[in-house]
């Protein structure tokens, strides 16, 4: 039988902004969550190729807050200040935080290694 999908397609990429808060979300949630989205075939290649293409390209200042990868980390605003813009940190928290869950996924589910 067809396996169902955990989550539909369209909603990877919102779940991959939750990698870029600028107060990270505990680690075991996170591995989990992307743990059991690649366990389906589909959402596995969906996610990874999103990790990919994260992993490579730079943010860009100014672009919409619903860019991958975003302009700036998301963080309350609650002082009505505008969110710290820097390239080098963007890329540096979206990196290490998909190479960690990456490191997870490759260990227990070997597929991730044929992508």
């Amino acid at each position: 039988t067809q396996m169902e999908f955990p989550l539909s397609l369209p909603a990877i990429p919102n779940i991959c902004r939750l990698l870029y808060l600028r107060q990270e979300i505990a680690v075991t949630p996170m591995t989990r969550l992307f743990f059991n989205l690649t366990l389906h075939p589909q959402t596995r290649n969906c996610v990874l190729g999103h990790f990919l293409f994260l992993l490579c390209r730079r943010p860009e200042v100014g672009s919409s807050p619903l860019a991958l990868p975003p302009p700036h980390l998301f963080e309350s605003l609650e002082s009505g200040r505008a969110p710290l813009v820097n390239v080098q940190e963007i890329q540096a928290v979206g990196s290490q935080r998909i190479l960690s869950i990456l490191a997870y996924l490759l260990r227990r589910i070997p597929q991730c290694g044929e992508f």
